[in-house]
C-alpha cells in the first residue's frame, strides 16, 4: 500500500508542477546556444510528462474534482510552455518592449535609437 501511495504522490506532483516549472523555464534567455538547447529539451520533457500525466488524471473514471483540476491545470500550462518554446507565443513584456523601445517600468532599453547623445560636447 505504501508503494501505491508513493506512485500517487508521484503522479499529483508531477502533475502539479511540471507545466508551471516548463512554463517559467521559457524566460530563460536565447543568447548562449548552451542555455537555449537545455532549456528546450527541459521544456518539451516536463511538458509531455505534463501533459500525459494531466490527461490521466482529467480524463480517468472514478477521480474526485480536485485531482481532475489539477490535471486539467498542468494540460494547459505545459500546452503553453510548448507553444511559448516553438514562439507561436510570445510573452508580452518582450513584445512591448521590442515595440516601444522600452522595458516594463518605462525606462529606456540599452542599445535602442536615443536621440540625446554627448556628442555635442
Amino acid at each position: 500500500m505504501e508503494s501505491l501511495a508513493l506512485v500517487v504522490a508521484i503522479v499529483l506532483f508531477t502533475s502539479l508542477l511540471g507545466g508551471p516549472v516548463a512554463l517559467l523555464l521559457t524566460f530563460l534567455p536565447d543568447k548562449p546556444r548552451s542555455i537555449r538547447i537545455f532549456r528546450t529539451i527541459t521544456v518539451a520533457l516536463l511538458s509531455l510528462v505534463g501533459i500525459l500525466f494531466g490527461y490521466q488524471l482529467a480524463l480517468g473514471s472514478d477521480i474526485p474534482a480536485f485531482p481532475r483540476l489539477i490535471g486539467a491545470f498542468s494540460v494547459v500550462t505545459s500546452i503553453a510552455a510548448l507553444l511559448f518554446e516553438t514562439k507561436v507565443l510570445k510573452h508580452k513584456i518582450k513584445m512591448e518592449a521590442i515595440t516601444t523601445g522600452k522595458d516594463y517600468l518605462g525606462r529606456e532599453i540599452a542599445g535602442s535609437d536615443q536621440s540625446d547623445t554627448d556628442d555635442s560636447k
